[in-house]
Formats: C-alpha cells, structure tokens, sequence
C-alpha cells in the first residue's frame, strides 16, 4: 500500500473513534449490532438539502460519487441473496448492511457490476431500461420501518431536492450499475436490497442478439457510503450465474464430436454442428493424452468427420481426448473473436487401464477465503478418465454442504454462497467424488482452509504475492500454448494478466480477474523442439507498480518420438569387378509422422548418387565406370522429419570381389529342334562359341541375350539326339576360360482330340504342346485337311468326309520340318442314332401331312419322288404342312426328311398313302 493510502486510513480511524476503536469482523460487528437495533429503529431521519441543484438523470452523476458530507459507522457486509436464470429472466437479489451507522449526509452506493458478456451488448442497446424491473428495499424517509421503490421508478425519475436524490444509472466508462439511496440529514444504520429482474430473453428475441456462451457469468456487488464516509465495506459480494438454458439468450453450446478407432493408433469422429442461437463459426478438433495437449487445429471434412493417425505414441490405458473448437468468424459486441470449445470426448485406449482398486481421485485447491466473502474458488486438477470415469465437486462449510457440481473438467471452479457470509474462522472444504459404472464412487481427500481476518495484511502491497501460472506441457508442432492461472489476491481491486514468450520474445497476453482461469495463446508459427516457452503472471494495482510471479518454464518436448528414432541400416548386394550396378535392400523403416527417406552412394568415401529410398524395398545405381576390384563402395540411409534434423543409419561398406568365370548352358530340346543354344556367362567372357561333336560351328558377342545372357544359332548342326553339345567362353584375348556341357533332351509330344459327332459337328478340335507346327486331319487313311496351331489349340474343318461312325478319323501331327511327331484317333458319334421322325395317317386329297419328331430336329422337308416339295419348321415337337397337289395318285415315293439346327440330315421316313 502506498503513503497516501496510509494517511488516509490513519485519518478515517481517528474520525471513527466515537464509534469504535478497531476495524471490525462481521461476526463482532453482529455482536455491536444487537444493542443498537433499537436505536436505528428509533431514530429520525431527514433529507438533506445539497448547496446546489443537481443535474437531472445523467448516466453518470458526477455529483453523486463525491458528496461533501461525512458519515461514519462500522461498514457494510454485502451478499448475493440469489443469482439464477428464470426462463430468460435473470434475478439479482442482493443484500446489504451497515450495522451500525452514524453521520451527516448519510447516502448508501450500491454498484452492481455485471460479466462483460452480458453487460456490453445489453447496455449498448438504446433501450436497455424497458427490459429491467424488480424493487429496492431502504430505510424508510422518516428512519421508521422499509422504504420499497420500483426499479423502473428508479431508472426513470427525476433527482433534486424535491424528488430525491435516490436513482439508478449504468456508469458506462466504469462499466457499473449504480442504485443510490436518499440522502440522510442523520442515520444511525443504512441498508440497501436488491431485487432485480433483467429480461434477457426478451432482450435477445427483440434485437436479435446473442451473449457469448460461457460455462458461467460473474457478477460482483458492493455497497458503501457515497460520500466521505468513514464506513467502510468488508469486502466485494461475488457470485455466478450458472444453468442458462439452451435456446435462450446465451448462445448455444458447441455440440461435442464422436471419437473411435479401431486399431488404436488411428482415430476418427464426427460432429454435426447445430447453428441455431449460435455466431458463426469455423471449426476444428483439439486433441489431448491423458489431459495434455497433443495436437491442435485437426481439420474437419465437409461432412464434419475427421481422422488423426498418432501412429505407435498410445499405449493401452491412455486416455484420448477430442474436443470441438469453434472459432467465431467476427467479432460481435465484446469486439473479439472468441473461442468457444465443446465438452471433451474421451477415449481410454486398449485394456490397461488403472483398476478401480488402484484409482485414486486427486482432490482440488481451495483458494484464501477471507471474512465477509460470499464465492469460494479453487482449481480441479486433471483426472484418471480411464473406463468412463466422471466426477463432481462438492464445497462445504463447517460441515454443511453449500455446492456441487456435476460432470466437471479441470480447471477453475467458483462456488457461490447465497443468503450469507463467509465469518472469519470458519472452515471451508472442498472435495471430489469420483464416478465409475457398476461400481461403488470414490472421494479424494478434502482440501480445507479456514476463513481469514486480516484483510489489511492482504491489501498490504508489500505482502502481496502473485502466484505463478500452470504452463501446459508443449510439443513440437504445437501453435497454441495453454495452462491456469490460479485464484490470485482479490484485495484493492486488483487484477492480473498472464505474459507468454517463446525464447525470450513476447508471443500473447491474457487478462483476469482475482478468480483466474485458462488461457490459451494462438501462435503464428509452430513451436520447434528445443523452444523455450515462458509464462509470468503480472499483477495491476491502480497507483501501485505492478509486480510480477514467478516465470514457470517449459521447454517444448517431442511427441514424434524423434530422439528415439533409429533409422535402420542397408545392405549391399555382393559387388564384382566390372559391374555398372550397385544394389541391395533397405530394412523397414519407421515411416511415422511423414517420414521419409534417402539412400546415398560413395566410391571410395566420395558422394557419387542419390536416390528415393522405399522402406521394405530394393535400391538400385547405375555407375557410369565400370567397378574395380581396388574400390571402397559405401551406401548410407538418411531419415527426413518436417522441421527436425535428419538422422542418418550407420555407412556400410563392401569390398570389390575379383571375378568368378562363370557359363552355363541351358538344355537343348531335341524334339523341339530349338533354333538357339542358351544359358549365362560371368563378366570377363566376352565371346562365345559352340561345338557339335568337337567341331566349332558358331562364335558370338557375349551378353547378345541381355547382361550375362547369350544365344547361339545351333539348329541346323545338332542332327541327332546321341550329339554331343558345348559351348566355351572366351576372353578379350580369344582364350578359352571357360567350357559347359549343354545336355540334349527331347520333350514328349502332347496331342489331343475331341470327340467329333457326325450331324452335328462340322469341325474337330483339341490341344497340342508347343513342339507341334502343324496339324493334318485323316479320314480313311487319306489326308483331307491340315492347319496350324494357335497358342496350343487347333481347329480342323472334316468337309463332311466325315459320315460314319465306322469311319477310321486320325489327327496326326508334326513338327516345322514335317516330321510327324505323334497321332491320335478320333472319337466318334452319330447324331442322328437318337432322332425321331413320325407322322399320322395320310389320305391322297387331304390339305396337310401332320406327324412329331425329337427335339434335335428343326424342320421337317416334303420330298416326292426325289424331288425337294415343301418344308416347315417344328413348332413344339410337332409340325404340320401342306401336301395337297404335291403328292397324287402318279407319285410312286413320298419321304419326310429331318434336319438339325445346323442343316445336317438326321432322320429319313417313307409316307405311306392311303
């Protein structure tokens, strides 16, 4: 406190010694007031008559906050009586009480001041006063009995001798509503309650407004004399108004999103967002581990689903959290973009998870609770919310319970206590219950403090201490930095900010009241590993330095697990001089958080090349100079993670080898009379040649195949099945290094014929090994047709040279040079062996010829002494066709003839006429 403060109170308690000697307590002030209460009952008041005429019914009544008349007494106790919201009504009841009062020009102030979020937009609307009602109770004119006045009397009536200088205004600059009592020629005691009624949802419906959505809306009250009184007030009544509805005048809530996975590592969700009552916003998904921040700014899809791969950072019994962040698209009465969050989805991961026997509930922080105080405040810590955990807070004092409250998270609490005071002395406590199904609730210790007196040892700025902030933990990648501030000193209207930097630079700034609570600073770049972030809370008093807590640090962590990250080392595929290559195999590598990779090559410890890496995959480089069996080849993997250093495998190495002289010959298939001899050669053959019975036929480039491969024209000299085949290698000097054996083999010949049916088939089919060339098709012993086959199958037109079952059918076949390779002898069958042909009696001069046939046959033909008359198609087994003037008395042969789908004759009769 400063010099001018101390005189000040020195002066004010020499003034007040007639009445007391001592500050007081209320639970001592109560005790004084017990034998005055006759006398404020008996006493006679007056209004005063001021020096001057007020001005009528200004906002702010200068006048009024400076009144040149001197009371004293013991002070004020001030209290919420209730605080709630009434379907969109929000009722302020407040009371307030000077015990024992004594002066001239008595005037009681009582200032309501009214959360920010409702007191901008609702006293900016011009109109504001329509929507308030409600009554004040006061001393009576005459100090007998209750004076009760209307709120509406009071925000609407004129000031001045005559009609008083009682009112109600909103001080706009000081952001306070005021309600003013007479003034007193003489009082012994003073009083004020309030009974207020704010229409807020009528407000809201009328101008279309909205109150930013808060978990609860602060209200702070105080009465004191409004002149120079030496009355002094214990201290500020503060309390919250909790549970407005939906629908209502406070914007909705953000609506919470889904949280699953299906493996553990990646999570999805979605959240549908109701936009009714609500600012415009956009959003996206915050998620934590076990109550940290762990990763920011996930963005959603259109439809509002999103996923989030940790990739191997859980571990079973960690808890995920999801939360929907909606960040408003423009700034509405209170000027800024505010930041509303949805209530956090929780996910435990895996099956272990702290067993209910083990589970410990962690129990919450009390805050200095000092003499006439009505809201009691703390901090809930983090919590196990492993297996659907929930918990509540309950407050107690002396042993009587006063608040609860249910489904709480971490952070700052506020319990109000309404219709009473905290009284120095007594006990305060504050205890967590622990929820989890089927089974019983667990309670965490009791945090407990006792209710202080000494007041004035708090004000003292010299003993004023700034608690340090709580500093969230922050990961790489990070681009908000969050954390607490605690319950700090209320006294003296002081009020804090939390001053963030990154490296000694000055990154964000957040203000608070004396009750604290979170802060979340947005960054405009992602925090690095190894930063240094630092928060320091600033206290403010008017006319006094500020002072300052002390830093709490932290330095930003990897969750990427990069100083774990190994990066696995690669192989070399045997090297030999003479190679243009170098190859080999990269490991699996760790391919989490984007990483990728890179292989380099070094010849003789000099960086040559650099190539992709694939993990689980082969890697390749083509040299342009030959190896040589005096080089020192080297292969290096290299790890790359976005903003983090590269990390690097171990350089192998591998030596040259000398070549081994190397040449194979693959079989020759005599059968198949192959064109070429084949095999491989190492690198140092550079000609080939080959033998048939000792004799040098054919000499060729090396690698005329491919690298290391080669072919050999051979076919016209191997004749026989008994030669004898080898090919030998030779060097750049056309000396023989190397000579192999090719072995001579025959390949059976494969040949297979379908069955052929006569009437019905008019080709013959089958397969054939690749051996075969050609195909000829015998009927009888003589040859009729022949083709060639296509990818090992053939077709073979008969001609019809095919009409008996007792016909001998062979297909032969045979190589390109005409020899035969193998025959087979085809399967026969007659179509036509099953075929029925009928008709029914026919007379000479009847119209038609009727009769049935089986179901091969499709038309029935009319022949007459040889001669093709008429023919019908079958109509279900049966037909029926003209036969009058084709068949008379001179027709010595009348035949029905029938014919399959395909026109091949199956079945012959004769007709006899009757």
């Amino acid at each position: 406190m400063n010099q001018s403060k101390r005189v000040f109170l020195k002066k004010a308690a020499a003034m007040s010694a007639v009445v007391m000697m001592t500050l007081p307590t209320v639970a001592n002030a109560e005790e004084a007031a017990t034998g005055s209460e006759r006398k404020v009952q008996e006493a006679q008041a007056q209004i005063i008559e001021p020096s001057k005429k007020q001005e009528g019914n200004k906002q702010v009544n200068e006048k009024q906050a400076a009144t040149p008349y001197i009371s004293g007494g013991t002070g004020f106790s001030n209290k919420f009586e209730a605080l709630q919201d009434e379907n969109g009504i929000v009722n302020v009841r407040t009371a307030s009480n000077a015990l024992i009062a004594i002066g001239l020009g008595v005037q009681t102030r009582t200032t309501i001041k009214i959360d920010p979020e409702i007191a901008l937009p609702f006293f900016s609307t011009p109109n504001w006063k329509t929507y308030i009602s409600g009554t004040v109770d006061r001393l009576g004119k005459l100090g007998i009995g209750n004076d009760q006045i209307t709120m509406k009397k009071l925000l609407e009536k004129d000031t001045g001798l005559f009609p008083g200088y009682d009112e109600a205004y909103y001080d706009e600059k000081k952001q306070e509503f005021v309600i003013l009592t007479p003034t007193y020629v003489a009082a012994a005691t003073q009083y004020q309650n309030v009974n207020m009624y704010i229409d807020l949802g009528k407000w809201s419906k009328d101008t279309g407004r909205l109150v930013e959505n808060k978990p609860n809306y602060k209200f702070n009250m105080v009465s004191k004399p409004n002149d120079l009184a030496i009355n002094w007030s214990w201290g500020d009544a503060n309390s919250i108004l909790l549970g407005v509805p939906e629908d209502s005048w406070a914007e909705n809530k953000v609506d919470p999103t889904t949280l699953e996975t299906s493996d553990n590592h990646k999570f999805k969700g979605k959240t549908v967002q109701n936009m009714d009552n609500r600012h415009d916003a956009d959003f996206s998904i915050a998620l934590t581990v076990n109550g940290v921040d762990y990763k920011n700014d996930v963005q959603l899809k259109e439809d509002g689903s999103w996923e989030y791969d940790f990739g191997s950072y859980l571990k079973d019994g960690d808890v995920v959290g999801a939360t929907v962040i909606a960040t408003e698209k423009e700034a509405h009465e209170n000027t800024l973009i505010d930041i509303n969050k949805s209530k956090e989805t929780k996910f435990t991961v895996g099956e272990d998870s702290t067993p209910w026997q083990d589970w410990t509930v962690v129990e919450p922080t009390i805050s200095d609770a000092y003499d006439g105080e009505t809201m009691i405040t703390g901090i809930i810590p983090e919590q196990n919310y492993q297996n659907g955990r929930t918990y509540s807070l309950a407050v107690k004092v002396n042993g009587k319970e006063v608040y609860t409250q249910d489904d709480i998270e971490k952070g700052v609490y506020n319990a109000p206590i309404f219709g009473a005071n905290l009284t120095k002395g007594d006990k305060v406590e504050a205890y967590i219950i622990g929820h989890e199904a089927n089974e019983e609730d667990k309670s965490s210790q009791q945090a407990a403090t006792i209710v202080k007196e000494n007041k004035d040892e708090q004000a003292d700025w010299n003993k004023w201490e700034v608690k340090p902030a709580i500093l969230n933990d922050v990961t790489h990648g990070d681009r908000e930095i969050s954390g607490l501030v605690p319950a700090q000193n209320k006294f003296n209207g002081r009020n804090y900010e939390v001053n963030v930097t990154v490296n000694g630079q000055d990154v964000g700034k957040k203000a608070f009241s004396f009750d604290g609570g979170e802060y979340r600073i947005v960054l405009d770049k992602d925090l690095v590993f190894g930063d240094e972030v630092k928060a320091t809370v600033i206290g403010h008093e008017d006319k006094e330095e500020d002072k300052s807590s002390e830093e709490t640090a932290k330095i930003v962590s990897d969750k990427t697990g990069w100083e774990d990250w190994k990066v696995e080392n690669p192989t070399i595929s045997t090297l030999t001089e003479g190679e243009l290559k170098v190859t080999g195999q990269v490991p699996a590598q760790d391919e989490e958080f984007g990483r990728n990779y890179t292989i380099d090559l070094y010849i003789n410890d000099q960086k040559i090349a650099t190539n992709e890496a694939k993990s689980k995959g082969d890697y390749e480089f083509t040299l342009k100079t030959p190896l040589e069996k005096t080089d020192k080849v080297a292969v290096e993997i290299t790890g790359h993670q976005k903003n983090y250093e590269d990390k690097t495998s171990e350089r192998i190495t591998a030596n040259v080898e000398a070549v081994m002289t190397e040449l194979t010959g693959n079989d020759y298939n005599f059968d198949a009379h192959d064109e070429y001899v084949t095999g491989t050669h190492s690198r140092d053959i550079k000609k080939i040649k080959v033998f048939v019975n000792d004799h040098d036929y054919q000499t060729i480039d090396a690698n005329n195949d491919g690298e290391g491969k080669y072919k050999i024209y051979a076919r016209q000299y191997i004749k026989n099945f008994t030669d004898k085949i080898v090919v030998k290698g030779l060097d750049t000097d056309g000396k023989v290094i190397k000579e192999t054996p090719v072995n001579n083999v025959k390949t059976p010949t494969s040949l297979e014929a379908n069955a052929f049916t006569i009437n019905q088939d008019e080709l013959i089919s089958g397969t054939v090994s690749d051996d075969v060339k050609k195909i000829k098709l015998q009927v009888n012993g003589k040859t009729v047709n022949q083709v060639a086959p296509k990818d090992g199958k053939y077709e073979i037109y008969t001609n019809s040279y095919v009409q008996s079952v007792e016909d001998d059918v062979k297909i032969i076949a045979f190589n390109d040079e005409d020899v035969v390779l193998k025959e087979v002898s085809v399967t026969l069958d007659d179509a036509s062996k099953n075929s029925e042909l009928t008709y029914n009696p026919y007379k000479l001069g009847d119209d038609l010829l009727t009769g049935t046939v089986s179901e091969d046959i499709e038309k029935v033909k009319l022949v007459v002494d040889g001669e093709l008359l008429n023919n019908v198609m079958v109509k279900d087994g049966e037909f029926s066709m003209y036969a009058l003037g084709f068949v008379n008395a001179n027709s010595k042969k009348v035949e029905l003839v029938g014919y399959s789908k395909a026109g091949f004759e199956l079945k012959r009769i004769t007709v006899e006429v009757q």
